[in-house]
């Protein structure tokens, strides 16, 4: 006994009061170090050894089991970069403003007439047009602005401004043509088709002369002075009008000259470049100038003409092609040259044979020498 408690005096580690236990048998349920641990899920019926491990053991399985923090992501749609604009989208934006150019133009167009014809009226004194109401002029929507914006102050001052709308009681009486309805009248045919007649071509029987009632009084003047010139310069100067058209530089102020056509000076290539405007004018057979009375008037009319100066019918149809060829380069050249842009109508009719035709008109402005431009 007395070497015992000298032992125990020397080791202090190893209490005398309690007998030394053995040390604890792994258990392979137990979590090895590093790795995590399951232990908590088995029932409380171990021993104390393993009860005390277990508890020494669980703040490592919290830490494996606590979940990595993560940051909240960002929507990537409230972050991203605008796109740069595609070549539709910039022609869609060019389109855009060319239509909001054109309504802007629109209505400087209105608002311009309808100040001249307020200025019109307000000049005129007992007349029956009237100003009945107001117009209000609506102003495009893409000049507003913001509800902030002076814009959009200035455009709610003027929403409520009035323009003046005019209601006219009677239309206004058109500058009539006196020289071309003089020979021409609107009638009703038999098919209950309102049309256009000439009074002389009616008179002589000829079927020619009818025109649609929309026909502008050019194409009529142009009428009178190649089919009845003599008697349309006769009218002009009765009348005291001034003639138009391809006769409008012959004076007839003076009534001791007698009316008659200009002349021009006689030869061969000349004659040649009449008879083949003649055919195509008048859509005559190329074959008339075979006829031998046709050759015989031709051949009265002038002393110094012989019979190998009038063509025959190779030759004729020849010189037609070469004016075709002349007369289409000349118009290129006027097209070319033009102002602006160049108008196309088309017109389609057919005569009493029921022959088709179809007619392309070229609209244009014709340059002159001194700068100024005519419409051809």
């Amino acid at each position: 006994m007395p070497q015992t408690r000298k032992r125990a005096q020397k080791n202090k580690d190893i209490p005398l009061d309690k007998p030394v236990e053995p040390p604890p048998i792994p258990n392979p349920s137990s979590p090895v170090p590093g790795e995590p641990s399951t232990a908590l899920s088995e029932p409380a019926t171990t021993s104390p050894n393993q009860s005390v491990q277990r508890t020494r053991s669980q703040p490592a399985t919290q830490k494996a089991k606590a979940a990595p923090t993560q940051l909240p992501r960002v929507s990537d749609k409230n972050h991203a970069l605008p796109r740069p604009p595609t070549k539709a989208s910039e022609e869609r934006a060019q389109k855009q403003r060319e239509r909001n150019r054109e309504q802007r133009l629109a209505h400087n167009l209105q608002e311009d007439a309808i100040f001249d014809l307020s200025t019109v009226f307000e000049s005129i004194e007992g007349s029956d047009h009237q100003i009945e109401s107001p117009l209000q002029m609506v102003t495009p929507s893409f000049i507003r602005g913001s509800p902030l914006s002076p814009q959009y102050a200035a455009f709610n001052s003027e929403i409520h401004s009035t323009w003046p709308s005019f209601c006219f009681t009677s239309h206004p009486k058109k500058t009539l043509a006196q020289d071309v309805w003089f020979f021409f009248t609107k009638a009703t045919a038999k098919n209950r088709l309102p049309k256009t007649t000439c009074k002389l071509c009616e008179k002589q029987g000829t079927g020619d002369g009818l025109y649609a009632p929309s026909t502008s009084c050019g194409i009529l003047h142009d009428h009178l002075t190649r089919l009845h010139p003599v008697e349309y310069l006769e009218a002009c100067h009765t009348n005291g009008w001034k003639p138009q058209g391809k006769l409008k530089h012959i004076n007839i102020s003076d009534p001791d000259v007698p009316v008659s056509l200009p002349c021009f000076p006689f030869t061969i290539a000349q004659f040649r470049m009449a008879l083949v405007a003649f055919i195509v004018g008048f859509d005559e057979s190329i074959n008339v100038v075979e006829c031998p009375e046709f050759r015989t008037l031709l051949l009265t009319l002038r002393d110094t003409l012989e019979e190998k100066d009038i063509p025959h019918r190779t030759t004729v149809r020849r010189l037609i092609a070469s004016m075709y060829k002349d007369q289409f380069a000349r118009l290129i050249v006027e097209l070319r040259m033009s102002q602006g842009k160049i108008s196309l109508t088309v017109d389609g009719w057919d005569d009493k044979s029921m022959r088709a035709y179809v007619a392309v008109t070229a609209h244009f402005l014709r340059r002159i020498n001194d700068s100024r431009a005519t419409h051809a």
